[in-house]
């Protein structure tokens, strides 16, 4: 239940925060400081460059999906400490 708990509520809300803070270091990284994801989901102006388009739209694909790549990576430390409690799981049951 408490991993039901924690994924539910806490699981989008870091994917979020994740996926923003990657697509303000891919903006930066382009050459957008002045871009906010914010302003990517406004309508386009006909002023708006395409280069800053295109940089929304390839930011905001890769932030969410390295966000979601960093959160399945986390799984990695629970299936770990599953394995070194397999090691001892014989002689605990025993030894009830």
């Amino acid at each position: 239940m408490i991993i039901t708990l924690s994924g539910y509520s806490g699981g989008p809300q870091f994917i979020g925060h994740v996926s923003d803070l990657l697509f303000a270091m891919h903006a930066k990284a382009e050459g957008f400081v002045d871009v906010a994801r914010a302003s990517c989901k406004a309508r386009p102006r006909r002023s708006c460059r395409t280069q800053r388009l295109r940089c929304c739209r390839v930011g905001e694909a890769k932030a969410l999906q390295n966000s979601l790549l960093i959160r399945s990576l986390l799984y990695f430390l629970p299936a770990a400490f599953f394995m070194l409690c397999l090691k001892t799981l014989q002689k605990d049951l025993v030894a009830k």
